[in-house]
């Protein structure tokens, strides 16, 4: 029988998105084997505890095992030092490196999607300056957008700035909020960022959601919820991607290789709150429409029931609908459909045979052949992946 593994979590379990990585770390020690979980003190409570800051020195002492940490000073020392290391990277990833990353893609391409479902035609980005992970989202934000024939309003901020800075860094962002065409969808590179910017727009009269409609990322229930208006955000399968890196730690610690290199927590379904939950939709009508696709997303319907909420004819609706959401009614109603089914997959142990009769389908494999459609894979095949 193997030795028990010394494991240290330089993770802060205070955050959402840490939180949820270490729930699924203990998951994979509770079902295979306990690991003595090291934890040096958070920054944060070093300052009243009078323990010494965590340096490579000390944290040596300890002798782990293993190491899962946030990208620092420390890291490379650590992997010169021998000992398996899982890196949340904030820079590029190096090829002999292991990393627990984020579907940073699938985020921005989803926050364009979920912005553009509000019917807005101006859109921004709130991001860190040369941060990996906000490059990316930006990217596939901005990518989006643009496959639509939208531009996109960008606003850096540097990732850590000093005190002196946060005036002038304050007085930039404010302005730059002011002067976005009103009303714009604004993705926002994570929660903490994005309640900082709702925070400004608080302090100068400008109105979440009607003038800006605010999205951030992670979806920390505290910072979203305590936010004012509560924030929309993206959440990510943070347990299982802790679970996968629990495992390939595992690996690594008994001497083996893993298939891959990186673990990445895919994004799942926008939580939809006040800062987002509006719809920037001038034809009452279209409008009429989009609402009652909303309403009964959780039943079969069709373009003839959607008319019918109207006072048009189909092909009426359809070119309205289309010039102002950029897509047809079709569309729209399975998008609406596979997004609610996706929450019960996620949110729920309904079998996929409940979930098919609950929404009217004759069969399982009806449904089934409907989400692999406008999902990209079975139900089964994304409860797994994302649960």
């Amino acid at each position: 029988m193997s030795l028990l593994h010394r494991v240290a979590l330089l993770l802060d379990g205070a955050r959402g998105w840490d939180s949820g990585v270490m729930r699924g770390i203990a998951n994979y020690a509770n079902r295979h084997r306990p690991w003595q979980v090291l934890r040096p003190a958070i920054t944060y409570y070093q300052r009243f505890s009078g323990l010494a800051e965590v340096s490579v020195q000390s944290l040596l002492k300890h002798r782990p095992d293993g190491v899962i940490m946030h990208e620092s000073e420390m890291t490379r020392h650590l992997m010169r030092s021998g000992v398996p290391t899982i890196v949340v990277p904030t820079g590029t990833l190096k090829p002999d490196g292991f990393y627990i990353s984020c579907d940073n893609q699938g985020v921005g391409a989803m926050a364009a999607e979920h912005l553009m479902g509000q019917g807005l035609g101006h859109f921004g980005f709130v991001g860190f300056a040369d941060v990996r992970w906000s490059d990316l989202r930006l990217e596939a934000f901005r990518s989006s957008l643009a496959e639509r024939g939208h531009e996109v309003h960008v606003h850096l901020v540097p990732l850590a700035p000093s005190d002196a800075e946060q005036p002038r860094l304050h007085r930039s962002l404010t302005r730059w909020l002011r002067e976005l065409p009103k009303p714009t969808g604004v993705f926002v590179g994570n929660d903490d960022l994005a309640r900082a910017v709702a925070e400004l727009c608080q302090l100068n009269d400008i109105n979440i959601p009607d003038d800006l409609a605010l999205m951030g990322v992670d979806n920390d229930e505290l910072i979203c919820e305590l936010s004012d208006p509560p924030l929309s955000s993206i959440p990510f399968a943070t347990e299982r991607a802790g679970y996968d890196a629990a495992e390939m730690l595992d690996l690594l610690m008994e001497g083996h290789a893993p298939e891959t290199r990186c673990i990445e927590a895919a994004a799942l379904p926008a939580v939809v709150r006040r800062s987002t939950d509006r719809l920037a939709i001038e034809d009452p009508d279209v409008l009429k429409a989009l609402q009652f696709i909303r309403d009964n997303a959780s039943r079969i319907i069709q373009v003839g029931d959607v008319v019918k909420a109207t006072a048009l004819s189909q092909r009426t609706l359809h070119n309205r609908f289309k010039a102002a959401l950029g897509h047809s009614l079709v569309k729209e109603i399975n998008r609406q459909r596979a997004q609610y089914i996706a929450g019960l997959l996620i949110d729920t142990n309904q079998t996929i045979s409940r979930i098919a009769w609950k929404l009217g389908y004759r069969d399982d494999a009806h449904l089934v052949r409907f989400f692999r459609r406008e999902m990209g894979e079975s139900p089964g095949a994304y409860r797994r992946r994302l649960t």
